[in-house]
């Protein structure tokens, strides 16, 4: 009943909603591809913001991000692809101001019907080769 309800408020009453935020509980936390040794989502819940108007799925607020990080908005793009059982976000920071050289990158995946959620980002050196990347996953349910 739960995981139908979430499907439906998902489905059907967001595309009125402003925001709507997620509560994930972590199940797996990987570096570089392999299980973290220190766990910093154990114990500790990461939220997910979803602002279908502003096309933004982030655990961090569009509004905060830009008043916070203003000297990034220029480095920065992204794009929210909703599909039929999935949202995808796709967050890039660049290097400069042209956008040619990647510094970060993050992916979330979350299927709308069970709220299982995958966030990866991925960091990269002066030549763009990745060196870093660090991923959660685990289950969201609506706040």
């Amino acid at each position: 009943m739960k995981i139908f309800f979430i499907f439906f408020f998902i489905i059907f009453s967001n595309s009125y909603a402003k925001e709507i935020t997620f509560l994930c509980k972590i199940s797996e936390e990987l570096e570089n591809g392999k299980p973290a040794k220190k766990k910093l989502y154990e114990q500790t819940p990461v939220y997910l913001y979803l602002d279908k108007n502003e096309k933004w799925f982030n655990d961090v607020r569009k509004k905060e991000f830009i008043e916070n990080e203003k000297d990034l908005i220029d480095r920065v793009s992204f794009d929210f692809i909703e599909q039929k059982k999935t949202l995808i976000f796709r967050f890039f920071k660049y290097q400069t101001i042209k956008k040619k050289k990647l510094e970060s990158s993050s992916f979330i995946k979350f299927v709308k019907f069970d709220g299982i959620m995958s966030f990866l980002k991925t960091y990269f050196d002066i030549n763009e080769q990745s060196f870093f990347t660090t991923e959660i996953k685990g289950i969201c349910n609506e706040k």
